[in-house]
């Protein structure tokens, strides 16, 4: 085992996918996660001798709010953004 490297991953199926969590001897909670994004980081860990502990991970990703700002921003309505950080 190598150094401990603490990972949170955030995504959606098929990139990160949950398969198992559960409570460890001490209390604390354990994930096993798979997906492709994990599977090319768990290599990399592999070669550079990491061991990954992966914490609590955000698989419901809601992006609504964003692409309206964008989409707003984009259209050019930035003044009424500005004004709420004034």
């Amino acid at each position: 085992m190598g150094c401990p490297t603490k990972v949170r991953c955030v995504g959606h199926d098929p990139y990160v996918v949950m398969t198992k969590n559960y409570t460890q001897n001490d209390g604390s909670t354990a994930y096993k996660l798979t997906g492709l994004s994990v599977d090319i980081l768990k290599l990399v860990c592999e070669k550079m001798n990491l061991t990954i502990v992966f914490l609590a991970p955000s698989l419901n990703l809601n992006f609504d709010p964003d692409v309206k700002l964008h989409n707003e921003l984009d259209e050019g309505y930035l003044t009424s953004y500005v004004a709420q950080f004034v």
